[in-house]
């Protein structure tokens, strides 16, 4: 934790979303001191006993990092859906939170309080693009939003998805609304933009760009899915920072970031945009 702390004051933009909606890190960490004095007042021979730190590291190599479970997979800026067999956009810096109850996905951007959810829906019956954007249309009316007078004749993205805009008020206030949806074979297919406030109306066409975005993918594609993984480097006499960052990065300006996640002469982590994560473990 203290690790983190100290990574966070360094490169507040990489780590700036995922604080947004945990506690401070200097919170967590006078918690877990406050914790460990009440675990070893309880019993101290736990603590007594040997830390091995480099078997438990040696258990992570090859485990599976970021967002997924088995079928979904959020890593860097897409999100794959292994089976639904496609994968979509995500909008930079956004979070992904896969394992919804409710919709297939949800990506957040909690700076503006602003959701984007993305549903399949399996339908009792093969119907068009139209019929399906209509019903949706509806449900939200229903709602009692109402629908933006420039966007009643609906844009036209791929995959022959309809969009449109509505305004209306949530729990919270104010809420706007952007939703682009298509219907294909069985399925139906929405993003829906959900934003707190006004004037979110004038910000960037979020579901049409990740309509835009979505492929679908052969078998073969989806069946080659895979989640980014840790490496456990076991460092060797000789090595140094230049040949370990030139392994792993294929090149040595690399090593000062390496350095800077040391937290001690145990174990170093590194995790590369969200999608490569490196851990070298030093000899006793």
């Amino acid at each position: 934790m203290k690790t983190i702390q100290s990574l966070h004051e360094q490169e507040p933009g990489a780590l700036e979303v995922w604080f947004m909606t945990h506690p401070p890190t200097s919170e967590r960490i006078e918690t877990l001191t406050s914790e460990l004095s009440i675990l070893e007042s309880e019993d101290p021979e736990p603590s007594k006993k040997e830390v091995m730190r480099n078997d438990f590291i040696r258990l992570l190599d090859g485990m599976a990092v970021g967002e997924y479970n088995g079928k979904e997979l959020a890593r860097g800026d897409r999100y794959y859906n292994k089976e639904f067999m496609l994968s979509i956009p995500i909008p930079a810096e956004w979070q992904s939170h896969i394992n919804h109850k409710d919709y297939t996905a949800v990506f957040s951007d909690t700076r503006d309080k602003t959701y984007a959810i993305f549903n399949i829906e399996a339908l009792q019956k093969k119907i068009s693009t139209s019929d399906y954007f209509d019903k949706i249309i509806s449900s939200l009316k229903r709602q009692k939003l109402k629908q933006y007078e420039d966007s009643k004749n609906p844009e036209k993205l791929s995959h022959g998805a309809l969009s449109a805009r509505f305004y209306g008020s949530g729990n919270q206030g104010p809420v706007d609304v952007h939703v682009a949806a298509f219907a294909r074979e069985d399925r139906g297919y929405s993003i829906m933009k959900v934003s707190e406030g006004e004037s979110s109306k004038s910000n960037s066409n979020i579901p049409g760009e990740m309509i835009n975005g979505l492929t679908f993918l052969s078998q073969d594609e989806a069946d080659k899915i895979e989640p980014p993984r840790m490496k456990v480097h076991e460092v060797k006499r000789g090595e140094t920072w230049d040949s370990i960052a030139l392994k792993y990065y294929k090149k040595s300006d690399e090593k000062i970031k390496l350095a800077e996640y040391k937290p001690g002469n145990d174990t170093q982590y590194r995790e590369k945009e969200w999608e490569f994560s490196l851990f070298i473990q030093f000899p006793e």
